[in-house]
This record gives structure tokens, C-alpha cells and sequence, in this order.
């Protein structure tokens, strides 16, 4: 995800809540000091903090949010939410215990149902869907809301690379904003008349109690690979969080695609009423049997897939054998599962099919833009050259293998590895770009702390298992990008994976500007190739 500036969007209309009334929402609370004081808004960082704010101190790895009260209240905070650590901390601090204090027993938990009270979204009066998964769900955020907003709905979203509120954007620093944040986006896409919301939900979202206080009306489940395991423990830890989404706390209704072994658990322990999603070139991973009630719930098919000359086709057939025409403007099978994920949650939130297939008849998913996902930004004549954010190797592998059927040259790529995140990834990552491109480039990602060269060490190493593969080592990643720009012929493709919209790099403590789309679009205007020009939308200060 990129760096961009973080805006904390609320509604313009302010109402002021009373501290007293906000315990009613979490058991395990009381209030320490004034209870009669007012609040109008709530932030758990201080850069956020606007006058009349509720300050979530909340506890953290390495610090403890009480420990930044005092500059809370600097910029206007009137009350504070906290645990009895961050109590003991504020009572410590003569000059903070003028301010009311709630002390919850989990103010993470607390946070997101008290910001949805203060906000006014405790009855969100929106149709909310959101997804969740390892790869594919930022493109199904989209195409859900391009469906949405193609079939009359004002539509909100919340992806990873950006966030949509009426018609502006806003940056996005998380995959699923805060609680506080999330809420008063809520509460601002209300304000503007918004009737359906479409909503990426992270792993992260979820143990962290980002969307507490929300409502989903229907959940969808895409796949599950190997990430985030510096995060959780294991596969295990990785699938309880992911599930976490599917219980009758949070929806109403859930799709699965039937994608992987971990799909099949899901449908078994999910709370909540399930349809299923198969792609008529997936293998069964039931083995025949009706394990898990996989084959009693009533499935989504996504059939006839093929290629068009920007995107890809297929047939979507819902569980009653209504049959959606699907043409998106992004290739691969990946997308086209994608795209019947996001038709089958927006049905799951009771839009009339009809509605559906005239905003699909009317090219709203080949229209739909995505921030660095398979992006193109060469221009419509010469080489290929896309930036995509793929950084797991199921998500590399589905690019590459879609990229490959659609080139008629050499495909090319270029990647790199984080540092300090995932090091089992490296492997499967490397042999996956040797064995599906004719040249890779090795270069640097985010490697933070850890030593660059030991990374790119062992990339060409797992690389080099590949017989025949041609490998260069270029540490710079814009240098890479160059170098690999420089060789290409008109009938090739060059994809750089990883980094797809984010706008820098972590190297060391330090967080370095650099953009691998516009490397890309100079590098080509060195050589006189066209170029496609990256797309300005209006931000939301």
C-alpha cells in the first residue's frame, strides 16, 4: 500500500455525544472524572486529534497511547478512552487527569462500536459488503463498486490504494482504515446520500477490531496463501483471523470461492448462510465428497472464459441459472473469479439481477480503474509494460501465466523481496517469476532494516533451481526498470510485480519517495515509446 497522506474524513455536520452514554456500548467500561462532557468526533492519533475529540490511548508493541495525551489534549482532545494501564500512566501525569477517562477492559474492541455511537452509524442505513482473502481482493472492491454505481447506487469504497467518498479520493495508509477513521468515512458517505458501501478487509482488520461497529449485509472469501505468517503464527493463526469476518457478529450472508483446502473449512465453520463460487477450470478439492456441505450450498460458476484484446470474457451463471455476460478491462482467469466474486456479493446484498446485467452490459468493469493492479502504462502501440502489486507467489504465478498467453515476444519481469516480512515467501516468489518469464531482474523492494544484498542473495538463489533461467541482478529498482526498458522489442512485455501504486520505498528507518509507475512511463519517454498517462483524480483534504 502507498504512503499517501492519511486524510481522517468525517461528516461536515458535527453532533455532540455525551461521554456518559458511550459506556452503554461496551459492558466492561466506566468513566473516571466529568461524565457530562461532550464529545463530537474521535481519533486514536494525535496528527488526527481535532478539537472535541475522544483520544483512543490504546495499548501498543513498543508504546503505549498514554504516553501521548498530553499532546492529544494540546490539539483539542476533551476526554480520553483507555485501559487501567493507561490509567495508572495518566495518574502518573499530573498535568492529563483533568480529562475524563473511559476505562475499558479491551479499548481496541471498544473503539470501533463508540466511534460508530459518536458518528451516528450504529444503524448505518447502507447496503456494506466487504471481502477478504490473500490476493484478489482489492480488484473485487472495485469491480463490486463500479456494479454498484452502474446500477443507480451512490456508492462508498475503501480499498487499499485509495479511498472513495462521493465522488473524491482520499489516501490510503492501511488495507482497512482504523475504527475511527472508517466510521467517520461512514458517516461522511452517509452525509453525502450514499446507499451502498464496498469495503477491503484485511486479516489485520479483524484481530485488530478495525471493523467493529460495523454491519456487513454480505462477506465474500477469495483464497488463502501463505503471508503475513511474521504476523500470525501460522496457516492456522492466518485462517482463524480471515474467519473471524464470517461470524454473525459482523454479516448477514457470505460467498466463498472454492479456491483452496481453506475454503472448504470456512464453508463448514461459517455462522452465517453460505453460497459458494467455483471456476469451471479449478480443480475439487471436496475429492467427491460432500465434506463440508460444499456441494448443498448454492453455487456461483464462472464459465466460457476467454481473452479480448484489453481484458477478458467469461460467463458468470448465479445459483437460480441466471447468466451474467462479463467483459472486464484487465486479462487473466484471476480477474474473471474476481469479477464474479463482486457480482455474486453485490446480489447477496438483494440488488435485481437485472439491475446487475445492464450495468455489466453498459462496460462498467472494462472502464473500471485500479491503482497499480496489472496497470498498464505504456501507451497502445509498441511493448507492453505493466506495474502490478502481486507480491505472494500464487499472485505472481497468475499474472505471469495470463501474461504469457497474451505475448507474442519475450516476457520480462522485474521484482524484489521485503525485508523483515515474510522471508519464506522468497523462495516460491523467485521460482515462480524464473519459471514463467524469459528474463527476470532481481532488485531491491522494501528491505528496511535487513541487509538488501542478503535478500537478492537468496532470490537468485531459489531462482537459479529453474533450469534455463536468465537472471540479472540490478540492486536499484529504477535502475532495473531501465535496464530491462532498454531491451524491449515491440512484440514483448515487461511487468514490474510488487509495488504496484505505492509511491516509496522503506530502506533502513527511512521511507525514500520513489514510484515504480513513473520510473516506468520516463523510462520509456527516453526512448520515444508512448506512454499511457497515469490517471489524476480529485483528493479529498
Amino acid at each position: 500500500m502507498g504512503t499517501q497522506t492519511v486524510v481522517d474524513v468525517r461528516p461536515r455536520a458535527i453532533r455532540d455525544t455525551v461521554i456518559a452514554d458511550l459506556v452503554a456500548f461496551d459492558p466492561s467500561s466506566r468513566i473516571e472524572g466529568d461524565m457530562r462532557v461532550l464529545v463530537s468526533g474521535v481519533a486514536n492519533a494525535t496528527r488526527l486529534v481535532q478539537l472535541g475529540d475522544l483520544f483512543a490511548a490504546l495499548p501498543g508493541a513498543n508504546s503505549h497511547g498514554a504516553q501521548f495525551v498530553s499532546a492529544a489534549r494540546e490539539k483539542g482532545a476533551v476526554a480520553v478512552l483507555t485501559d487501567e494501564r493507561g490509567l495508572a500512566l495518566l495518574r502518573r501525569d499530573d498535568g492529563t487527569t483533568d480529562l475524563p477517562v473511559i476505562v475499558s477492559a479491551d479499548p481496541r474492541r471498544a473503539l470501533g462500536p463508540i466511534a460508530a455511537a459518536i458518528y451516528g452509524n450504529t444503524s448505518q442505513r447502507i447496503k456494506t459488503l466487504g471481502v477478504t482473502g490473500t490476493n484478489g481482493k482489492t480488484t473485487v472492491t472495485y469491480f463490486a463498486e463500479a456494479i454498484l454505481a452502474g446500477a443507480g447506487y451512490l456508492t462508498g469504497m475503501s480499498a487499499t490504494p485509495e479511498r472513495h467518498v462521493g465522488s473524491t479520493v482520499v489516501g490510503s495508509g492501511l488495507t482497512t482504515p482504523e475504527a475511527p477513521v472508517l466510521q467517520g468515512m461512514i458517516a461522511r458517505m452517509r452525509e453525502l446520500g450514499a446507499t451502498a458501501l464496498a469495503l477491503e478487509v484485511s486479516a489485520q482488520a479483524v484481530t485488530k477490531h478495525r471493523i467493529a461497529g460495523v454491519r456487513f449485509d454480505a462477506v465474500g472469501f477469495m483464497n488463502l496463501n501463505a503471508e503475513h505468517l511474521d504476523e500470525y503464527a501460522d496457516m492456522q493463526s492466518y485462517y482463524e483471523a480471515k474467519r473471524g469476518l464470517f461470524r454473525a457478529e459482523y454479516a448477514s450472508r457470505a460467498v466463498i470461492a472454492l479456491a483452496d483446502e481453506w475454503a472448504l473449512r470456512l464453508v463448514g465453520e461459517c455462522e452465517i448462510p453460505v453460497e459458494t463460487l467455483r471456476a469451471s477450470w479449478w480443480d475439487d478439492f471436496s475429492g467427491g465428497t460432500t465434506t463440508y456441505n460444499v456441494r448443498s450450498a448454492p453455487q456461483w460458476l464462472v464459465t466460457e472464459f476467454n481473452d479480448t484484446e484489453t481484458g477478458c470474457a467469461c460467463i458468470v451463471v448465479a445459483p437460480g441459472g441466471h447468466r451474467f455476460p462479463v467483459r472486464a478491462g484487465l486479462p487473466g482467469r484471476h480477474v474473471a473469479v474476481d469479477a464474479a466474486m463482486a457480482i455474486a456479493l453485490v446480489s447477496a446484498l438483494g440488488v435485481d439481477p437485472g439491475l446487475i446485467e445492464g450495468a455489466l452490459n453498459r462496460g462498467v468493469l472494462e472502464d473500471t480503474y485500479i491503482p497499480g493492479r496489472l496497470e498498464q502504462v505504456s501507451g497502445n502501440d509498441g511493448p507492453l509494460v505493466i506495474i502490478d502489486y502481486a507480491h505472494t507467489p500464487a499472485a505472481m504465478a497468475d499474472t505471469l501465466v495470463e501474461l504469457r498467453r497474451r505475448t507474442r515476444g519475450r516476457l520480462i519481469t522485474a521484482f524484489g523481496a521485503d525485508g523483515g516480512r515474510d522471508p519464506f515467501k522468497r523462495r516460491g516468489m523467485a521460482i515462480a517469476a524464473a519459471t514463467n518469464a524469459d528474463l527476470v531482474f532481481i532488485c531491491d523492494a522494501h528491505p528496511r532494516t535487513e541487509d538488501p544484498a542478503g535478500i537478492r542473495a537468496e532470490l537468485l538463489a531459489a531462482a537459479w533451481e529453474v533450469p534455463d533461467a536468465q537472471l540479472r541482478e540490478i540492486a536499484d529498482p529504477a535502475e532495473a526498470i531501465r535496464a530491462a526498458i532498454a531491451l524491449l522489442e515491440p512484440s514483448d512485455t515487461f511487468v514490474v510485480l510488487g509495488p504496484g501504486d505505492e509511491d516509496y520505498r522503506a530502506v533502513g528507518t527511512q521511507e525514500i519517495p520513489y514510484s515504480a509507475r513513473d520510473e516506468a512511463r520516463d523510462a520509456l519517454r527516453a526512448r520515444g515509446l508512448p506512454v499511457r498517462e497515469a490517471v489524476r483524480k480529485v483528493v479529498d483534504q
